[in-house]
């Protein structure tokens, strides 16, 4: 009985810390716009961009999480699904902090491409973003105001036909084919709405 007793009162402090030591888990919406040229003499294009993200916070200032979204760029729509990271800077209610994230855009399509000429596919490469925000935390909920920059990398090809003059006729060879690599840098202003 006295034994049984002890075993007791020896396990109540490890239970009282692993309950300390819990997961956070968060959620957030973010929404804003992608400032940027295609052309830069044609002047600054203001296009939309859109994610949820959720994932866990570990210790006091580290987040890490996946989630996915829709970036427009005007000539091409694309659905990245990437994973990222936050750390806090400065701050203990409302907080200073930097983000970065790292996917793949997913599916993707691009409307006017369709009528050009000799255009075959697009593939959708590695998307990467990093910028600076402030957290404000009002009870469970967390707004935040951020800037960064936003990259994301597409291959369109194109397969034009080729004819040759043989014997009086015109014969079709080999069609010529050209790949167009694409680096879509934009500037990112957003707002977050977010839970833990």
């Amino acid at each position: 009985m006295l034994v049984w007793s002890g075993d007791l009162l020896a396990q109540s402090p490890v239970n009282e810390s692993l309950r300390a030591k819990k997961v956070e888990y968060f959620f957030q919406i973010q929404s804003g716009a992608l400032v940027g040229c295609n052309s830069c003499g044609d002047g600054k294009q203001v296009s939309f961009t859109s994610s949820f993200s959720n994932g866990v916070k570990i210790g006091r200032k580290l987040r890490v999480g996946a989630g996915f979204g829709f970036d427009s760029y005007f000539n091409w729509n694309l659905l990245p699904v990437f994973g990222m990271a936050s750390w806090d800077l400065i701050g203990k209610k409302n907080v200073l902090f930097v983000d970065l994230s790292f996917g793949n855009a997913i599916a993707g399509w691009r409307p006017e491409a369709i009528d050009e000429y000799g255009y075959t596919d697009s593939r959708y490469g590695n998307m990467y973003g990093y910028s600076i925000g402030y957290r404000i935390k009002y009870e469970q909920m967390r707004i935040a105001i951020g800037v960064g920059q936003k990259t994301q990398f597409v291959t369109s090809y194109y397969e034009y036909p080729t004819y040759y003059w043989r014997n009086n006729n015109y014969v079709m060879g080999e069609p010529g084919r050209k790949e167009i690599k694409n680096e879509i840098n934009r500037l990112a202003v957003w707002l977050s709405i977010g839970w833990k």
